[in-house]
């Protein structure tokens, strides 16, 4: 019996470069839509096991849309996994082809599993929090700056910074009308801060980190709880840390039960 075929795809913002494992096949194409339709095709008539990608900044998901689109089993993996799996089969140079065949090695060994993937309306909603979350940062940036800077161009900050409030109103009440437009994101309350597994981790804790300052001062049950830690001599972090994990838990348990927000719980 054949061994299975995994494909590894090095994407860069211009092209990608694909590797076969185990026959060492290797290829490039345009990070374009007729490049997509290549590998489209090409993976088409190898039938592997799976497609492997790391995220890389955005630029991985036309392509991921296409395969997945095309009814391919592509994976799109964090870049620890693949350069820790790297480091223990001592692979080490780096050029394109070289972390494509590292990715088609990851697929054959590792096999990562497939997932669910998010429906459309899930993807766009997830595309709007993120846009939301790069204009808060840049709020932010220029909200700090203002206090900086010469007076004589403070009129121009407090322009843009009338602007980034404009868009983020927009954006919200996108944000809503998607919510309230999809029925099944309405039931799990995805919108209310779950985690996303194509969103990473850091803009969870950065949200929870900023959600627990609050509640630690402001929620009765956190506030006492921030307290007792602080009292038992835990530093400030650590506590913080721990309401994190208990709004977090708190989180998993309104999804799960598809329950709304009540300002009473503990």
């Amino acid at each position: 019996m054949a061994p299975s075929l995994n494909l590894g795809l090095d994407v860069a913002r211009d092209h990608l470069d694909i590797a076969v494992h185990p026959t060492g096949d290797a290829w490039r194409v345009p990070n374009t839509a007729a490049g997509h339709d290549t590998v489209v095709r090409r993976a088409r008539a190898l039938h592997p096991a799976r497609l492997v990608l790391e995220a890389s900044g955005g630029y991985e998901q036309a392509i991921d849309a296409a395969l997945v689109a095309a009814g391919l089993p592509a994976v799109v993996v964090n870049p620890r996994q693949v350069r820790d799996f790297a480091r223990s089969r001592n692979i080490l140079a780096k050029t394109d082809r070289l972390d494509a065949w590292g990715l088609a090695r990851f697929a054959a060994e590792v096999q990562p599993p497939l997932r669910a993937r998010p429906d459309a309306a899930t993807r766009d909603l997830h595309s709007l929090a993120t846009r939301r979350r790069q204009l808060l940062a840049m709020r932010v940036a220029e909200q700090q700056r203002r206090h900086r800077v010469s007076p004589i161009v403070r009129a121009s900050l407090d322009s843009h910074l009338a602007w980034l409030t404009a868009e983020l109103a927009e954006l919200e009440a996108q944000i809503a009308a998607a919510v309230q437009a999809a029925p099944a994101l309405r039931a799990r309350g995805a919108w209310r801060g779950r985690r996303s597994v194509w969103g990473g981790r850091a803009s969870v804790r950065a949200a929870l980190y900023m959600a627990a300052l609050a509640a630690s001062r402001a929620h009765p049950s956190l506030r006492a709880f921030y307290q007792r830690l602080l009292a038992a001599g835990k530093p400030k972090l650590v506590a913080l840390t721990a309401c994190m994990h208990k709004l977090l838990v708190l989180c998993n348990a309104l999804c799960k039960q598809q329950a709304m927000w009540d300002p009473t719980m503990r």
